[in-house]
């Protein structure tokens, strides 16, 4: 029987976290959404994006992810386009087996090509890899698949960042793949996700473990390098510096710790280097909506800049317009929102 990353991670928080005293509180929101946004429809559980600002090009992660048998595709949105025509654009891709793609990475090359690093969780029983990433190459809509990456240390992968020399860092939301330690990680609130590393050449952990990891993002501010990471059930997005040991080894050094207010899903950038928080406000609606679509889970944006640590709310929705909001980019005069389980993406006016 075939099993489904997406669907177990939430079921594991579904049983754990209705232990925990504090899983129904409604954390009520007002009303701050633009009245005018258009839905883009035809891309079931568009959950992540990634950004070609330069083209205007989104591509988008797409999967039924309330459904444990189907396979999942990639999108492009031309945001070149007014609003009233923006659609989505299936790429022209052959897709590995059991293709259900999560968090994804943009890697602008040279050539003028782009790399897309998917992961995958096609989630095989009895195989000791349950997750991939996905290395999809080409330009627009024409893509190849180049390249599978496999590692035991992938144990939950749900968000990843590329970079151009080869480097991927990997966030795991669990520390398990499955079972009652997961359920157990989650009624706890237990620091046990690790980030996982790939230098190009093998994949080791580093860093510090949070409770339940989430979105990372690489960021290179002066001569340094930093990785910034969503800690779910900290309601922190972490920041840390890259640094060699005395061994020579990659790791981290945390060095900030950002208080978003709920649970933090992706991150990504602005066009003046401010980071782009998805914020799930209450983890019992989010889970009643997995179960159920017309219960709706609030959804909110924040906005941190990082030259101050300075955090503002700018996008609150009770789950009317948007439920379930993970990630948030902007382009121009437009506010884009990702979500987990229905079938649009959300552009609202800055």
């Amino acid at each position: 029987m075939r099993q489904h990353a997406f669907f177990n991670f939430f079921t594991s928080l579904l049983f754990g976290y209705f232990a925990s005293a504090s899983a129904w509180s409604s954390n009520a929101l007002p009303l701050q959404a633009p009245k005018v946004c258009v839905k883009v429809h035809g891309m079931p559980g568009p959950e992540d994006v990634a950004l070609n600002r330069s083209k205007k090009w989104l591509y988008v992660s797409s999967h039924n992810r309330r459904n444990a048998e189907e396979t999942g595709k990639l999108f492009a949105i031309d945001l070149n386009k007014p609003d009233a025509e923006l659609k989505p654009l299936a790429l022209n891709v052959q897709y590995p087996p059991h293709f259900k793609p999560h968090g994804m990475s943009l890697v602008e090359l040279p050539s003028g090509k782009e790399r897309l690093y998917v992961i995958s969780h096609p989630l095989l029983d009895g195989d000791a890899e349950m997750h991939t990433i996905e290395v999809f190459e080409g330009v627009g809509l024409n893509f190849n698949h180049i390249q599978t990456l496999k590692s035991p240390k992938l144990v939950s992968p749900n968000d990843v960042h590329a970079t151009l020399d080869g480097r991927i860092f990997v966030s795991n939301d669990h520390a398990a793949a499955k079972g009652y330690q997961r359920t157990m990680d989650d009624a706890l609130k237990n620091k046990t996700s690790l980030l996982s590393y790939f230098d190009g050449k093998a994949w080791t952990y580093i860093g510090r473990p949070v409770a339940s990891g989430n979105g990372v993002l690489l960021r290179k501010e002066g001569d340094k390098e930093y990785v910034y990471r969503s800690a779910f059930f900290e309601n922190a997005v972490v920041k840390y510096e890259i640094i060699k040991t005395e061994q020579g080894a990659t790791d981290l050094l945390e060095v900030a710790r950002i208080n978003v207010e709920h649970g933090p899903d992706n991150l990504e950038l602005d066009e003046q280097g401010n980071m782009l928080v998805a914020v799930h406000p209450s983890v019992a609606r989010f889970l009643m909506h997995l179960v159920s679509p017309g219960q709706k889970s609030p959804s909110q944006i924040m906005k941190i800049n990082l030259a101050n640590q300075q955090v503002q709310k700018i996008y609150a929705n009770d789950g009317t317009q948007i439920s379930a909001a993970s990630t948030a980019v902007v382009l121009g005069n437009r506010l884009i929102l990702s979500q987990v389980f229905e079938d649009f993406l959300l552009v609202c006016p800055r």
